[in-house]
């Protein structure tokens, strides 16, 4: 992939100021980053040249900001996220900008309104998401004011839309906006604004999966039952599976939807045709069944799937993250390989005498691994510990599950041990744990395995050991059957991208240590499997330049 150059000209191209183009930024002082108006203009050059523009930009970069600019001098956007977090973080940075969630985050405001329509009186004040689409059928939404739609109604007109990956796969496929929302004078329907010029896909490592998870087909036993279909047995395949939506389809079709006074079975049914026509067009190769005790979901293996029902729309793309990994591979799992596309390589403005990275290979985990192998790594760590410049600092620990951090808990808590660890073994003590990190005012150690991205304590963070490369459980069946996919003659596509997505994660597990220019942290890599996988996968610059052996 061909790389935009960093020209001194381009800077040029972008405002003096963040304000001129409407922005607060996060400082106060209304002033570019350094690197900030070049990167910018770099990415409004590689839109010039290619239909795809993949921008790795180091933490504290301001990629936020350098996303809502780009939208603002090139043309209308969407701009998808992988959190509310972030949705909320665009909204600081342009406060003008339309940042738009599903219906569950609202309430109905028709409570007035029950009396007229006795079918209404079974609902509560929040409405369900199957609820609501049947209400929509009796009550003109834009009229009597609900709150959802006026919310689309407001984005339709807004240069910047920001979306989560959950909500934008849906509200994009839908071909024309109803109900008052988008409507010419004759209040027809419209096509949808959401389809736009351009996509701007923020935390684009995490695009991927987002996408797979958000396009699952899902049936649920309960519901099928109650309709009188019955489900395929527990062994049957994708293929049998799309064998069985005939006969499906064709119990569904003797329903008269309208004598049907229970408006959540009808809404129910109504969702359950339209997957059904999904699934009935699917390739059945590229698509795996997760079964649990109530719901089978049929998901594709990869985003590249469904392309056509997401990317296809936008006829230019931006992929923007700290680690978007290998940016072949990356265009090849959203299906964009067909397209012209640019990289673009932001150096970070941090010392980087501030933010070293050590590998000092200690051990190497597997899950043959024995209990001599945990107590040389819980060794190691006692050790950086110990060690004059670290033991007054408080630190992190990142594991890549809750078994190791049970390990090292039974290995380091010792007899005549005094450092402090707090240790994350469950999920639900998550916010806890980092409540109590937060807040200390003294040295102390979290080993956890969830604080790897997202996770953002300026300051606070003196030293992180990465105790093992974070590799997917191969007992999953989906994630050994993406290892094992073949794309095409690549034959080494699944394990390409398996080797990818764990080099990433170490990736974004160092870069929280660092998150400002003026702030420090050391890190330790004590797994042997990283310099292996270093060596033969792809990684960013700004974490290159860190690496020094021990």
């Amino acid at each position: 992939m061909e790389t935009i150059p960093n020209i001194a000209s381009y800077k040029d191209r972008v405002p003096e100021r963040p304000s001129l183009l409407g922005f607060t930024t996060g400082d106060g002082k209304d002033a570019w980053w350094e690197g900030q108006q070049e990167t910018i203009g770099r990415v409004l050059e590689g839109l010039k040249q290619a239909d795809v523009v993949v921008m790795s930009a180091p933490p504290g970069s301001g990629k936020t900001l350098m996303g809502a600019a780009v939208s603002r001098l090139y043309a209308p956007s969407i701009t998808c996220t992988h959190t509310i977090a972030l949705q909320q973080q665009y909204q600081r940075t342009a406060p003008w900008a339309s940042t738009n969630m599903g219906k569950s985050n609202f309430e109905c405001g028709h409570k007035e309104r029950r009396s007229k329509y006795p079918q209404l009186a079974q609902f509560e004040d929040s409405f369900t998401v199957e609820q609501c689409d049947d209400y929509l059928d009796c009550i003109d939404p834009w009229r009597y004011g609900c709150e959802y739609f006026r919310n689309i109604g407001d984005a339709a007109d807004n240069d910047l839309v920001v979306l989560n990956y959950a909500y934008a796969l849906p509200i994009v496929q839908t071909k024309n906006m109803k109900s008052g929302v988008c409507v010419d004078e004759d209040h027809e329907a419209q096509p949808n604004p959401f389809r736009r010029q351009l996509a701007i896909l923020d935390e684009c490592h995490l695009a991927d999966q987002a996408i797979v998870a958000a396009s699952a087909l899902e049936f649920w036993h309960g519901t099928l039952k109650k309709v009188g279909i019955p489900r395929p047995l527990d062994t049957a395949t994708v293929s049998d599976w799309q064998q069985w939506t005939i006969g499906a389809l064709n119990l569904l079709s003797k329903y008269d939807d309208d004598d049907e006074f229970d408006l959540v079975m009808r809404a129910r049914r109504r969702a359950l045709v339209e997957r059904l026509g999904v699934l009935q067009k699917i390739r059945a190769e590229d698509w795996i069944i997760r079964r649990e005790d109530s719901v089978t979901r049929i998901q594709p293996l990869w985003s590249r799937s469904v392309y056509g029902r997401f990317l296809a729309y936008y006829p230019k793309i931006i992929l923007m993250s700290a680690t978007p990994g290998d940016p072949n591979l990356l265009v090849e799992r959203l299906g964009l390989e067909d397209r012209s596309a640019r990289y673009i390589s932001v150096p970070s403005t941090f010392p980087v005498s501030n933010r070293p990275t050590f590998y000092w290979p200690v051990v190497k985990l597997s899950a043959r691994s024995e209990e001599d192998d945990y107590d040389r790594l819980a060794s190691a760590v006692q050790y950086i510990a110990d060690q004059p410049r670290i033991a007054a600092l408080k630190g992190i620990i990142h594991t890549p599950s809750y078994k190791l951090v049970t390990k090292l808990r039974q290995h380091l808590t010792k007899d005549g041990n005094e450092t402090i660890y707090i240790f994350h073994e469950e999920a639900a003590h998550k916010s806890s744990c980092v409540k109590l990190f937060e807040e200390a005012d003294y040295p102390l150690i979290l080993v956890t395995p969830s604080l790897s991205t997202g996770f953002d304590l300026p300051y606070q963070i003196g030293f992180q050991i990465i105790a093992k490369v974070p590799f997917a459980d191969l007992g999953d069946p989906i994630v050994k059957a993406r290892r094992e996919y073949q794309l095409g003659a690549d034959t080494k596509f699944g394990q390409r991208c398996y080797q990818d997505d764990a080099l990433n994660q170490v990736v974004q597990a160092v870069g929280r240590a660092v998150r400002a220019p003026d702030d420090s942290g050391v890190s330790y890599i004590l797994d042997e499997n990283f310099w292996p996988l270093f060596k033969r996968s792809f990684s960013p610059d700004h974490f290159k330049e860190t690496i020094l052996w021990l």
